[in-house]
């Protein structure tokens, strides 16, 4: 399922409704999961990829075949982030391009800094984890910290330091896949370090 803000009329808070329709989404697959798991069947999980920038939009297609969409990098970059929901363990991923503009309205975490297939460009990318009209839970709030800490460290090339805030981080998110990606990094840079001009860049190798 892929939806478009924006086009073909303009929406000045295009980023935000998309945000808000994500939380939205969350929400009721809540809703609809307790009443699977009420009937005794399997809970279904979704991953979703959120991304702004300019995009090519208008019917494309043939006279006998035509529909309307949307087609660019923007496209391109939410199809890769919502396939890597499944690697990072969270069901809400935005690039940087949609968090810079509500930033100011969402709690997130930074996932990572990656080069997508095909691309040259870094981007970052987030972990969209709630509105911040709702207030977070202390035991979140920590967790967040010692994650935090942990990334800036791993950044820094500060690898040991990085490991001890992520086992801090573990302690309260056992399962978490962000942080058992960053020490399973972090241990292999131990043992073989990155380059010089290492920027911190994960390149995906996958789409």
């Amino acid at each position: 399922l892929m939806a478009g803000f924006g086009a073909p009329v303009p929406l000045p808070n295009h980023a935000w409704s998309a945000v808000r329709s994500a939380l939205d989404m969350r929400q009721r697959l809540r809703v609809f999961n307790r009443d699977r798991i009420s009937q005794g069947q399997p809970e279904l999980r979704v991953g979703i990829g959120l991304s702004s920038g300019e995009v090519v939009s208008g019917n494309i297609g043939s006279q006998r075949k035509m529909e309307y969409t949307v087609i660019g990098d923007g496209v391109n970059l939410s199809a890769r982030l919502e396939s890597i929901t499944k690697q990072y363990g969270c069901d809400i991923v935005l690039s940087e391009h949609t968090y810079e503009l509500c930033k100011d309205k969402v709690w997130v975490r930074e996932l990572d800094l990656i080069r997508v297939k095909g691309k040259l460009e870094p981007v970052k990318i987030y972990e969209l984890i709630s509105d911040k009209a709702e207030p977070l839970p202390e035991p979140v709030k920590t967790f967040l910290a010692l994650y935090t800490q942990g990334r800036e460290a791993y950044k820094a090339k500060e690898f040991h330091r990085a490991i001890s805030l992520f086992d801090q981080a573990q302690l309260i998110k056992p399962d978490d896949q962000a942080v058992i990606l960053h020490l399973e990094r972090a241990q292999e840079y131990i043992q073989r370090p990155p380059a010089v001009d290492w920027d911190g860049v994960h390149v995906m190798t996958t789409k």
